[in-house]
């Protein structure tokens, strides 16, 4: 598969674009509504678009990278669960896996 990952290049100019980055966080959000009610609409899952989604799909393997993003989250939900952080320092995000084993 080839992604040409060296296209992204030619966004570096517009970084500094306002109207670029508006509209492009305009489209960005807009995917991520629709998204939202596909997701609803196919699989009865209730997504908030308003959160940073955060996905994960590859291959399943125990001891590679999907292990340690579980982990992430455990710790993140113990720190907020104890009082080590604070619920409100934490950025809303809905993660999502999707894996073949």
């Amino acid at each position: 598969m080839d992604l040409r990952l060296s296209l992204l290049k030619g966004l570096v100019p517009l970084a500094d674009d306002a109207e670029f980055v508006r509209k492009f966080a305009d489209v960005k959000q807009a995917n991520k509504d629709a998204f939202a009610v596909f997701a609803k609409s196919h699989y009865g899952i209730d997504l908030d678009p308003s959160t940073m989604f955060n996905t994960m799909v590859k291959r399943l393997h125990e001891y590679k990278r999907q292990s340690l993003k579980i982990l992430a989250l455990i710790s993140t939900y113990a720190d907020i669960k104890s009082g080590k952080v604070n619920v409100d320092d934490v950025l809303p995000r809905t993660v999502m896996f999707g894996a073949k084993s």
